[in-house]
């Protein structure tokens, strides 16, 4: 039998060091007075029932390197179902994890690798690949230790040959791994990470890193004293729709942490015309029925 082999770049450079450059290569990743015009949405699941779903058009207005930007929220979808079980409702208000004026930051700041590259717990396998068109890119493999005790993320970072900068990233808790996740204090409550997925796409044109597509989420179980033991999950995607250079920053942005705050405000039917990641059936289903 013939097997065809991924191709293994043999190199004196470590996948680690290689990734570690790249990064710091990276460390002016986004010009400052840039607008990303976005579609973002939210979603929140308490128990596996979903309760909560915001989508809406956003501009970000990048102030600083690090991708800090102001935030401007031009039309907005904002829908809710209440949880009628006694323990549970007290997580009713619960919205997504995240604060949504700083979620091209946390992509400009390869969020989940850095971390990744300076722990020992991982090795980092590089590979010579070829999309479908023959164009090369080299792969890397994010592998945690087997025999760690510790709770440790898999992935794959993808790097372009041409212009030698990261173009994707995608890391998520090990499945191998997940068992080691142990409870947290926070304030009045404990938690445990159950599930945590970061996943982000760039573009490197004029010199500068573009973000496209960017996606956190997580699922946590919850203790709150006797009568709350829930699971909470929530999923945030931003798709950059355009992006524009040295324009006018705005004076004040939006000051609220979730979509879902900024309510109910449209125009004309924005979810359709930028919902290049269709949302699973089952989350369809729930924006159906709240709309129903």
């Amino acid at each position: 039998k013939v097997y065809i082999l991924d191709e293994l770049i043999i190199s004196k450079v470590s996948g680690r060091d290689f990734l570690k450059s790249l990064i710091k290569d990276a460390k002016v990743r986004a010009v400052k007075n840039t607008k990303l015009s976005t579609y973002g949405r939210e979603i929140v699941k308490i128990n596996n029932q979903y309760t909560k779903y915001a989508d809406a058009l956003m501009d970000y207005y990048i102030k600083k390197g690090n991708g800090k930007s102001v935030l401007l929220i031009n039309q907005s979808r904002a829908i809710k179902t209440n949880l009628k079980d006694s323990t549970s409702s007290v997580l009713n208000g619960m919205n997504s994890g995240y604060n949504v004026r700083d979620y091209v930051k946390y992509a400009y700041n390869f969020d989940g690798i850095e971390n990744l590259i300076k722990s020992k717990e991982y090795t980092f396998d590089r590979y010579l690949r070829r999309d479908a068109s023959g164009l090369e890119y080299e792969y890397v493999k994010i592998i945690p230790n087997p025999d760690s005790d510790e709770l440790l993320y898999e992935g794959y970072v993808i790097v372009d040959n041409k212009s030698n900068k990261i173009v994707e990233f995608k890391v998520e808790l090990a499945d191998s791994h997940k068992k080691n996740s142990k409870l947290k204090n926070i304030l009045i409550a404990k938690y445990k990470l159950n599930d945590h997925a970061v996943w982000c796409k760039f573009k490197f044109t004029n010199n500068q890193y573009e973000l496209v597509y960017y996606k956190n989420s997580f699922n946590l179980y919850i203790q709150m004293g006797k009568k709350v033991h829930d699971y909470v999950s929530t999923t945030f995607d931003l798709l950059v729709l355009d992006s524009r250079n040295d324009v006018e920053l705005p004076e004040k942005g939006y000051s609220e942490n979730t979509i879902f705050e900024a309510g109910t405000n449209y125009t004309q039917k924005f979810w359709k015309m930028n919902n290049i990641f269709p949302l699973k059936e089952s989350e369809q289903r729930f924006v159906d029925s709240i709309k129903n």
